[in-house]
């Protein structure tokens, strides 16, 4: 897990580079924040994200999510989500509309992982985090881990019907079920959206499909959430045959 102090510095450098001293960047760069751009070609990118998707399992990146419910370590956060986007993109995209990047940008990845969450309609930060994942010590949850989790399921279930997505992820924010801050939580639900456990019938998540890039938008501004979990509405509830697939319980 990045030290506090590396993530406040980070953060601090990202809203203005000339607010730390030299001592304060090479600290993040030791802290390996701060990378410069990969290169990568169509057929390495293709070739790696397969690999990779061989090489992490289904158990591995749900333990990652779990375990970081209650350790608030961001690094494990978002690894099922881009599992669950990368293996769709494979299976569906593969470059036709969501294009191949020409290089992959680490420190831009890795502020958005520590401040924001979001951003999932594109593939290169899935790409990365997975990558990132592969020399990552596995993580392995706790009880309490999956007590949040369902916690959390339970008060998106119980939500009205009539309530929107920001509605929810404000209230839940205030309901502080687990450590975190308002984009943590918005972090987490988006997640929860990628995965088809809070999704919309008409717009669903990528566990089982991928939905092309001009059906995405909904139009309302007011939802600046990612897809799908900006089209989801307290009525649509939770996808509890996701939570079986991906977590391997029952609630």
């Amino acid at each position: 897990m990045i030290d506090k102090k590396a993530k406040r510095l980070f953060l601090k450098y990202m809203e203005n580079k000339s607010s730390l001293n030299h001592e304060e960047v090479e600290y993040i760069k030791e802290m390996d924040l701060l990378r410069e751009d990969i290169p990568v070609t169509e057929k390495e990118f293709i070739d790696n994200l397969e690999k990779m998707l061989t090489e992490i399992s289904l158990e591995e990146v749900s333990n990652a999510f779990l375990y970081s419910l209650s350790t608030r370590d961001l690094d494990y956060r978002y690894i099922l989500a881009s599992y669950t986007y990368a293996r769709s993109w494979l299976k569906y995209d593969r470059g036709k509309e969501y294009k191949i990047p020409k290089k992959i940008t680490p420190t831009f990845f890795n502020w958005l992982k520590y401040c924001s969450g979001g951003i999932w309609g594109e593939i290169a930060k899935p790409y990365y985090y997975l990558s990132e994942f592969l020399n990552m010590e596995k993580k392995f949850p706790k009880e309490e881990d999956y007590q949040i989790l369902k916690e959390i399921l339970s008060f998106a279930d119980n939500f009205d019907e009539t309530k929107t997505a920001t509605m929810l992820r404000n209230e839940l924010a205030k309901e502080k079920l687990f450590p975190s801050n308002k984009d943590e939580v918005t972090g987490l639900l988006e997640s929860l959206g990628i995965c088809g456990i809070l999704e919309a019938k008409e717009h669903r998540g990528f566990w089982d499909s991928f939905t092309p890039m001009f059906e995405r938008d909904s139009g309302d501004l007011r939802q600046c959430f990612s897809y799908p979990f900006h089209w989801w509405k307290g009525k649509d509830r939770v996808n509890y045959e996701n939570v079986k697939n991906i977590f391997k319980i029952t609630v």
